[in-house]
Protein backbone atom coordinates (compact mmCIF):
# COMPACT_ATOMS: atom_id res chain seq x y z
CA UNK A 1 0.00 0.00 0.00
CA UNK A 2 1.53 3.54 -1.04
CA UNK A 3 0.45 6.07 1.63
CA UNK A 4 1.98 9.27 1.66
CA UNK A 5 2.42 11.10 4.62
CA UNK A 6 3.11 14.69 4.19
CA UNK A 7 2.99 18.29 5.48
CA UNK A 8 0.60 21.30 4.21
CA UNK A 9 3.05 23.68 6.38
CA UNK A 10 5.39 23.40 3.46
CA UNK A 11 4.63 24.14 0.05
CA UNK A 12 3.99 21.80 -2.91
CA UNK A 13 2.48 18.95 -4.09
CA UNK A 14 0.68 16.99 -1.20
CA UNK A 15 -0.92 13.91 -3.52
CA UNK A 16 1.99 11.91 -5.64
CA UNK A 17 2.00 12.26 -9.57
CA UNK A 18 0.89 8.32 -9.25
CA UNK A 19 -2.50 9.57 -8.13
CA UNK A 20 -5.38 8.65 -10.95
CA UNK A 21 -7.26 11.88 -10.59
CA UNK A 22 -6.87 13.82 -7.60
CA UNK A 23 -4.24 16.90 -7.31
CA UNK A 24 -3.69 18.71 -3.86
CA UNK A 25 -1.10 21.20 -3.20
CA UNK A 26 -0.11 23.85 -0.20
CA UNK A 27 0.76 27.47 -1.50
CA UNK A 28 2.68 30.33 0.66
CA UNK A 29 2.07 33.64 -0.46
CA UNK A 30 3.83 36.03 1.35
CA UNK A 31 2.94 39.68 1.91
CA UNK A 32 1.20 41.18 -1.82
CA UNK A 33 1.81 37.81 -3.48
CA UNK A 34 -0.40 36.40 -6.11
CA UNK A 35 -1.00 32.86 -7.57
CA UNK A 36 -1.59 34.30 -11.31
CA UNK A 37 -4.29 33.84 -13.40
CA UNK A 38 -5.18 30.33 -14.30
CA UNK A 39 -7.73 27.84 -15.21
CA UNK A 40 -8.98 24.56 -13.61
CA UNK A 41 -10.30 23.52 -16.69
CA UNK A 42 -12.13 20.20 -16.93
CA UNK A 43 -11.37 19.82 -12.88
CA UNK A 44 -13.48 21.29 -10.08
CA UNK A 45 -11.22 23.09 -7.16
CA UNK A 46 -12.00 23.19 -3.33
CA UNK A 47 -9.85 26.28 -1.79
CA UNK A 48 -9.40 26.09 1.87
CA UNK A 49 -7.50 28.90 3.72
CA UNK A 50 -5.43 27.63 6.59
CA UNK A 51 -3.78 30.77 7.93
CA UNK A 52 -4.32 34.81 7.51
CA UNK A 53 -6.60 35.62 4.33
CA UNK A 54 -6.85 35.78 0.53
CA UNK A 55 -8.77 37.25 -2.05
CA UNK A 56 -9.92 34.69 -4.20
CA UNK A 57 -10.44 36.69 -7.64
CA UNK A 58 -12.84 34.70 -10.65
CA UNK A 59 -13.74 36.26 -14.03
CA UNK A 60 -17.10 35.66 -13.94
CA UNK A 61 -18.94 34.30 -17.53
CA UNK A 62 -20.09 38.29 -17.85
CA UNK A 63 -16.60 38.82 -18.04
CA UNK A 64 -16.40 40.63 -15.43
CA UNK A 65 -13.99 40.16 -12.31
CA UNK A 66 -15.84 38.80 -8.43
CA UNK A 67 -13.79 39.00 -5.53
CA UNK A 68 -14.52 36.70 -2.64
CA UNK A 69 -12.35 37.76 0.29
CA UNK A 70 -11.58 34.25 2.36
CA UNK A 71 -10.55 34.19 5.94
CA UNK A 72 -8.60 31.03 7.95
CA UNK A 73 -10.43 28.04 8.09
CA UNK A 74 -13.11 29.24 4.63
CA UNK A 75 -12.80 27.12 1.84
CA UNK A 76 -14.03 28.15 -1.97
CA UNK A 77 -15.44 25.59 -4.39
CA UNK A 78 -14.71 26.39 -8.38
CA UNK A 79 -16.37 24.54 -10.87
CA UNK A 80 -14.42 23.51 -13.89
CA UNK A 81 -13.45 26.00 -16.64
CA UNK A 82 -13.06 29.23 -14.00
CA UNK A 83 -10.73 31.31 -14.58
CA UNK A 84 -9.13 32.79 -11.30
CA UNK A 85 -6.59 33.74 -9.16
CA UNK A 86 -4.80 33.73 -5.64
CA UNK A 87 -4.10 37.03 -3.83
CA UNK A 88 -2.87 37.86 -0.23
CA UNK A 89 -3.79 41.43 0.34
CA UNK A 90 -2.54 41.09 3.79
CA UNK A 91 0.43 41.65 5.71
CA UNK A 92 1.28 38.67 7.13
CA UNK A 93 1.89 35.30 5.41
CA UNK A 94 -1.32 33.75 3.70
CA UNK A 95 -1.71 29.75 3.63
CA UNK A 96 -3.95 27.61 1.67
CA UNK A 97 -4.42 24.23 0.08
CA UNK A 98 -6.31 23.43 -3.10
CA UNK A 99 -7.51 20.45 -4.20
CA UNK A 100 -8.73 18.99 -7.74
CA UNK A 101 -10.39 16.29 -9.18
CA UNK A 102 -11.13 15.80 -12.91
CA UNK A 103 -15.54 16.29 -13.97
CA UNK A 104 -16.91 12.55 -13.83
CA UNK A 105 -19.78 12.89 -16.29
CA UNK A 106 -23.11 12.04 -15.56
CA UNK A 107 -23.22 9.24 -17.81
CA UNK A 108 -20.01 7.93 -16.14
CA UNK A 109 -21.43 8.11 -13.07
CA UNK A 110 -24.14 6.19 -14.07
CA UNK A 111 -22.20 3.24 -15.67
CA UNK A 112 -20.25 3.25 -12.76
CA UNK A 113 -23.32 2.75 -10.40
CA UNK A 114 -24.85 0.02 -12.39
CA UNK A 115 -21.67 -2.20 -12.99
CA UNK A 116 -21.28 -1.49 -9.07
CA UNK A 117 -24.74 -2.60 -8.00
CA UNK A 118 -24.95 -5.78 -9.87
Amino acid sequence: MGIRVTSYRVAGRLVPPSAKGLRAGSIILRRDGVMDWHSTHAREELLIVLASRVHLEVVATSRRLRRFPLTAGQCAWLPSHTLHRVVNPSPATARYLYVTAPIVSERRKTRANDSTAR
